[in-house]
């Protein structure tokens, strides 16, 4: 068997010898480009840092393209096919176009992130946990799909159309206005994200096996549209708790969160006018304060959902919490959740009961590192490769890290507020996020200061994950709007 995958592993390398090379080169370019990216782009990196982007997106799809002409050299539908007759043992014809995913995809993704962090000043054995998940993760998440839709289909065309086909009804459905009745919400968004993967890695594996062992290219083709209509599923209808849990579950606490509480606090009602909107909404700002949060420790909202119960005893739908946007009034933040415009002006003045579920994470083991705004580039532990950048009324600040970012990290100015990274923060376990290239890119845009010669960062650990939940009476939203 192992024989007859290595002939059939050299076939499709001579066949396929000029798409190899041409993947390759880009491979090699976008290591090298990538490699040269600095953390504060400007006008003398700008269209390096535009190459690397583009071939950010230009090689995953020249693997996919690869992957499936290979796959197409001895094509699955149909009955007609010369190999078949030769015969070809299923599992040596599989373990051919497994092999040559692994040398030409997996083995130049590993090298290439190596390469990438070596450049950019970065050990490669200090980070062998992310340089081993990021090219499995990358394969699994987006080239298994390409894989076995290559299975269920005879040629390019096809697939291209297939593609097109989900994209047609995804858009009709969203026309329709049927939409994910829980959207991606706060901190445990990863455990649906993963899971609609794990759908997708299930089903994929399954149709390429279904598919070489018997092909059944109808079943399979039912199967693919089941797995891809389950992730959906998953990915927008997961419930809320459901999804809570099982962070809980694969997230253990470090510290002891049961006495912090949550409260809504009394406010004056706001200036009257129009209130704010957003979308086919109105934005209700909810002053939420928290009590008995740990000394040296931040609690941070993920994300909030509130119901209200209105007068004729139904329940409204979810109020989300818009991103994680706060405003502040009167000293004390606000968070903005969407109501329905035409509940809005319905019961905006009624007073209503609410149930307030509020996402928290909790934060802690702050670490500070200094660097100096002057000179070009510094490695800053426990943060990375960073630099600064004076403009005229800003301090521009750039990091590049490997993977992920390390936590929660702000940085400052001397003598100047601390300003949250607008970069997502580290909510999932794993060691590398998906993406092409292993480095994480993190800007910050501080106020200027005269006579400053360093900025700070601190940066926190994610210590638990908390769920908090209470029962308000007499709310009216129009103490809350604008």
């Amino acid at each position: 068997m192992m024989r007859q995958a290595l002939h059939i592993f050299c076939k499709d390398i001579r066949r396929l010898r000029y798409d190899i090379l041409v993947t390759l080169i880009l491979a090699a370019t976008f290591a090298w480009s990538t490699g040269q990216r600095t953390p504060v782009f400007d006008w003398q990196t700008d269209r390096l840092n535009r190459v690397a982007e583009l071939l950010s997106l230009l090689l995953p799809l020249a693997w996919s393209y690869l992957v499936a002409r290979a796959i197409y050299g001895e094509p699955l539908p149909g009955d007609c096919q010369f190999w078949v007759t030769k015969p070809y043992r299923w599992k040596s014809l599989l373990g051919a176009k497994v092999l040559f995913i692994v040398v030409f995809v997996i083995l130049p993704l590993l090298l290439s992130d190596c390469a990438i962090l070596a450049l950019q000043g970065f050990y490669p054995l200090d980070h062998l946990a992310g340089i081993a998940w990021h090219p499995l993760v990358f394969v699994a998440v987006f080239l298994l799909p390409v894989a076995a839709l290559a299975c269920i289909t005879v040629s390019i065309a096809q697939m291209v159309l297939a593609v097109l086909a989900v994209i047609a009804v995804l858009s009709v459905l969203l026309r329709l206005g049927i939409t994910p009745s829980t959207p991606w919400f706060g901190s445990p968004e990863w455990v649906r994200v993963s899971l609609a993967f794990l759908v997708l890695l299930l089903g994929g594996l399954t149709i390429m096996v279904l598919q070489y062992h018997a092909r059944r290219t109808g079943i399979s083709r039912i199967l693919a549209s089941a797995t891809l209509g389950l992730a959906m599923i998953v990915l927008g209808f997961l419930p809320l708790r459901v999804e809570f849990a099982m962070q809980s579950r694969l997230f253990k606490s470090r510290v002891d969160t049961s006495s912090i509480s949550i409260q809504l606090q009394p406010v004056r009602r706001l200036s009257p006018g129009p209130p704010q909107q957003s979308g086919n909404g109105v934005l209700v700002a909810l002053p939420i304060d928290f009590s008995g949060v740990p000394l040296g420790m931040l609690a941070v909202v993920d994300g909030i959902a509130a119901e209200l119960e209105l007068p004729d005893g139904k329940l409204s739908k979810p109020l989300l919490m818009q991103g994680n946007v706060t405003v502040t009034v009167d000293g004390k933040r606000r968070y903005p959740v969407s109501v329905e415009r035409n509940l809005y002006a319905q019961v905006k003045n009624t007073p209503l009961r609410m149930h307030l579920l509020v996402l928290l994470t909790l934060y802690g083991n702050p670490r500070t590192e200094r660097m100096p705004i002057k000179g070009n580039f510094h490695r800053v532990p426990g943060v990375g490769v960073c630099a600064a950048e004076a403009l005229e009324n800003r301090t521009r600040v750039g990091c590049s890290v490997p993977f992920r970012p390390p936590g929660r990290t702000k940085a400052q100015s001397e003598n100047t507020i601390p300003v949250d990274s607008w970069a997502p923060y580290p909510l999932s376990p794993y060691p590398a996020d998906f993406g092409i290239s292993p480095m994480d890119h993190t800007e910050w845009s501080l106020p200027y200061q005269a006579g400053g010669r360093d900025i700070i960062f601190t940066t926190m650990q994610t210590l638990a994950h908390i769920r908090r939940e209470i029962d308000i009476p007499n709310v009216q939203l129009a103490d809350f709007a604008n």
